[in-house]
């Protein structure tokens, strides 16, 4: 619905303005505020979130949309692949606006007291093996970030 492609290039937006699309997400003007810029080209940067940020929108899009349905969720498994492909992402977090951390904290805390998200868990890694013995290491991740304060 927000993704273009400009030759190569994949672009996602989404706009700040509940109007525009009908919903919105309460994180989105922070999202703006917030933005990193990156250059990928002496003549090209973008202004992307920033993973605390992109993991409160992602967990904010779930309680929206996710029906309670954790085996089918893009949005958990977007949510877990930033926590487990970021080493740095529980620094990221400790460092974030307090109302973002807090929201982070006690999302993960609730889902990890799901056996129903322990279980999908898997199903959001790549089914190859190697990815698949990283079930400890991002459930550990996600303990962590679950107490944050």
């Amino acid at each position: 619905m927000c993704r273009w492609r400009h030759g190569q290039l994949t672009i996602d937006v989404m706009p700040v303005d509940e109007t525009i699309l009908g919903f919105s997400n309460r994180w989105y003007k922070g999202v703006i505020a917030t933005a990193q810029i990156y250059v990928l080209e002496p003549d090209l940067r973008i202004r992307a979130v920033s993973a605390p940020y992109f993991c409160a929108t992602k967990i904010e899009a779930f309680k929206g949309r996710g029906n309670g349905d954790y085996l089918c969720s893009q949005d958990l498994e977007d949510l877990v692949t930033v926590i487990d492909g970021r080493r740095e992402i529980l620094a990221e977090i400790r460092t974030a606006p307090k109302d973002v951390r807090a929201a982070i904290a006690s999302a993960i805390a609730q889902l990890l007291e799901n056996p129903s998200f322990v279980d999908a868990i898997p199903g959001y890694l790549p089914p190859d093996p190697v990815s698949q013995e990283r079930f400890g290491i991002v459930f550990e991740k996600l303990r962590e970030i679950a107490v944050v304060v």
